[in-house]
């Protein structure tokens, strides 16, 4: 995947070409040092102080370094003016270090953009009559603390400098960073005394490991507000990442050489068990799996805010979702009045990371007696300058306990999708529910990496077929066939929906050294389903019948349903294709999945409540089957749909008995295909319309007609809208890459993609 640039690094490239050309060939350590030397006196002139007095006040230096910088300083100066950033921000971000990708990897550094950082800080408050005590304990170059002074100071620079003076603290491992974060902070006031007085605000060390003892001398009783965008990284030390940052440059998956550095790797992972185990007796909610850095530092946020003090953090999107927080979570709930959670995706390039990633801040108040308030979700964008957050959701706390057990969050954006997602779980009952009638037993079956040993790329008697990821597809378990190459750049045709289906796998593996519990898996038939998932893909859940005779990968989790004789399991499973791949069911989920759909958020979700081998699950079960069927996976009395139109109006029934089964009606399903718009991508659109709806006027037509809505006035638009699309030779369901005008499509309607 190409990188991402951030749009703060885009604003900023100017500048970073002005001090790179500056900076010339020296050393790292030495660009370092004139980079920050260089920020410091445009700091000095922005702030309207001497440069020579605030390199008295004494800091790490390594050494003078001898530069002609009075030009790079006014060409800075004239640059920055120029920005959508305040000058105090990008001083900054300029000061950040030069990090490359596994260095950022390894220490989680995904530096704050401005928007964020000002979005943050207007979630602080002062406290009446007093001046506030704000604190970043992982605060980097200062992007937080500056955007804190700014909102707490207002634009009275008299205010700013008391503010700077007396409010402002921040920690960090490093004392570059800390030296950063002085000179952005500096340059917003020329007042010497509030500029000495911050210095000694500032200080190097680790706030994990000395929490309050780092600032028993300024706030022994906890800081009126914690602001941070820790590191988002879990602690722990790969061999890949450890060779990487060596300069050993390798892929993941290839073979790993015997190396005489792997006894420093040793070393530090013993050193790093040793620090871990060293914290677990000061964080207690961090719940099982590997530590991860931010979820250690919101415990932190906790232990240094007083009472009623004010907690504003820049998370990942696992905070509300993931097994992992669940302790995290219900700590969280319980130590605070007021929780405001707001919900980004990366598209605005806050981060130079993934555009699809999920991240949220978190600003809410800790108890110090009375009444705790609802939660408040909202979401959020940008433009260039500012976020702009969208109305919130009020959730309470009792009713979130209701939905969900855990605590997690659905990423509902009105009221009208949470009443939704409310009748939901009403009406259905959660799939893991032990007491319930689906009782499934998840496996993953071999790992594609642990496993790759076992893996060849030539059929042998005695070898099954390897079932990967990309193969899977609502209700085809191969609907792509393997043709050539390997890893990222191997070649794959997708299969049409109709007819003969051939099952050509990239790998096989002799089943007689497969374990036993894999090899007695792989001789029966289950269901199974693609874990890498997107909530802004055409479709999110992508589950199909496993046939006997096939061994399934990592990344395709496989499920048998306990309690049941073979021949009704074979009916429960069709039922649970049918379910999870119908819209509905593909609505909710996307409440709570972002990339990967896991057991821990699947077991959760409400099923409708219905008996699989009843009868309306006999019916979902048949209609599934029907889909399902193919050369190597066929059914007595199971007919495969004859046309792309009979699929359509199959898969179209599912949809509607689903809203059905859980009592939702035309409207709601309305609402739920606002949230497909990569649907009938593929398709011809009508005359003078951009794009197609076919699948959305065919479904709510035949729901219309199913449910006796036919009396609604919009249903003689939906029928005149569906015969006009097949005219032009739409058809309903298809998947966009199967779409015969694509002209990607080869001969027999298979499309080569590389993977």
């Amino acid at each position: 995947m190409a990188s991402v640039a951030s749009l703060e690094e885009t604003l900023l490239s100017n500048i970073e070409a002005r001090l790179s050309h500056a900076l010339g060939d020296l050393p790292q350590t030495s660009r370092l040092e004139a980079r920050l030397r260089t920020l410091e006196q445009v700091a000095a002139r922005l702030g309207g102080f001497s440069f020579m007095w605030y390199a008295s006040l004494g800091r790490d230096s390594d050494g003078c370094i001898d530069l002609p910088l009075d030009e790079v300083v006014g060409d800075i100066l004239k640059l920055v003016a120029d920005l959508p950033i305040h000058p105090a921000l990008a001083l900054a971000s300029l000061a950040r270090p030069e990090l490359s990708h596994t260095e950022r990897r390894s220490a989680g550094s995904y530096y704050t953009d401005f928007r964020l950082a000002r979005h943050l800080a207007a979630t602080l408050t002062s406290p009446a009559g007093s001046r506030a005590r704000v604190v970043d304990p992982a605060a980097g170059t200062g992007t937080l603390l500056v955007a804190a002074a700014l909102h707490l100071g207002s634009a009275d620079r008299r205010r700013l400098a008391r503010t700077i003076a007396e409010s402002i603290h921040g920690a960090d491992l490093s004392s570059s960073a800390l030296r950063g974060a002085a000179l952005a902070l500096a340059s917003l006031t020329s007042d010497r005394g509030a500029i000495a007085s911050l210095v000694t605000h500032l200080r190097v060390g680790d706030s994990l490991l000395n929490g309050r003892k780092l600032w028993a001398d300024l706030a022994p009783n906890g800081f009126d507000a914690v602001i941070a965008n820790p590191p988002w990284e879990r602690v722990k030390i790969s061999r890949h990442e450890f060779l990487q940052s060596r300069g050993i440059t390798r892929h993941y998956g290839a073979e790993y050489a015997t190396n005489s550095e792997f006894s420093e790797l040793t070393v530090r992972r013993d050193d790093l068990r040793q620090y871990l185990s060293t914290l677990a007796t000061e964080f207690e909610s961090q719940g099982s799996g590997e530590a991860d850095l931010y979820k250690l530092f919101c415990e932190l946020a906790v232990q240094i805010a007083r009472p009623g003090g004010r907690i504003a953090l820049i998370l990942p999107a696992g905070l509300i979702r993931s097994e992992g927080t669940t302790a995290l979570r219900k700590f969280l709930m319980a130590n605070t009045a007021t929780f405001d959670l707001t919900l980004f995706e990366n598209r605005a390039r806050f981060f130079a990371i993934d555009t699809r990633f999920k991240f949220v801040t978190l600003a809410c108040t800790l108890r110090n007696g009375g009444r705790t308030q609802p939660i408040r979700l909202s979401h959020a964008t940008a433009n260039e300058r500012a976020v702009e957050e969208a109305p919130a959701v009020i959730i309470g706390r009792s009713l979130l306990r209701g939905l969900r057990t855990d605590l997690s969050v659905p990423e509902v954006r009105t009221p009208t999708e949470l009443r939704i997602f409310q009748a939901m779980a009403a009406a259905g009952r959660r799939f893991g529910d032990p007491t319930g009638p689906w009782c499934p037993v998840f496996m993953r079956e071999l790992d594609m990496t642990r496993d790759r040993g076992q893996f060849r790329k030539q059929q042998r008697d005695g070898f099954l077929p390897l079932i990967e990821g990309r193969m899977v597809h609502q209700f085809r378990h191969a609907a792509k066939v393997y043709v050539a190459g390997t890893g990222r750049s191997s070649e794959w045709k997708a299969q049409t929906l109709l007819g003969a289906c051939d099952l050509h796998s990239q790998f096989w593996c002799d089943e007689r050294r497969l374990p036993e519990h894999v090899k007695e898996r792989a001789r029966r038939t289950r269901v199974g389903f693609c874990d890498i998932t997107g909530q802004t893909n055409e479709r999110t859940l992508l589950a199909a019948r496993i046939p006997a005779g096939v061994v399934c990968g990592n990344k395709v989790p496989t499920i048998i349903f306990d309690g049941y004789d073979a021949e009704k399991e074979v009916l429960v499973g069709d039922c649970w294709i049918a379910v999870v791949n119908s819209i509905p069911f593909d609505w909710l989920a996307r409440r709570v999945i972002t990339t990967t759909v896991n057991y821990f958020l699947l077991r959760d979700l409400p099923m409708p409540d219905v008996d699989p081998i009843g009868l309306t699950g006999r019916v979902l079960g048949r209609l599934a089957a029907r889909l399902s069927t193919c050369s190597h996976y066929e059914r007595a009395a199971c007919v495969a749909p004859s046309s792309e139109w009979e699929y359509g109006r199959l898969r179209a029934e599912i949809d509607w008995r689903v809203l059905s089964a859980y009592q939702l009606g035309l409207d709601d399903l309305t609402l739920m295909l606002e949230d497909f718009p990569l649907l009938d991508r593929g398709e011809p659109s009508l005359p003078g319309e951009e794009c197609s709806t076919i699948t959305k006027d065919f479904l709510l037509l035949e729901a219309a007609v199913a449910l006796q809505s036919q009396s609604d006035p919009r249903v003689s638009v939906w029928r005149e809208r569906v015969a006009a699309a097949r005219l032009v030779g739409a058809a309903p369901y298809r998947p966009s890459h199967l779409v015969k005008g694509d002209s990607r499509v080869g001969e027999g309607g298979l499309r080569v993609e590389y993977a």
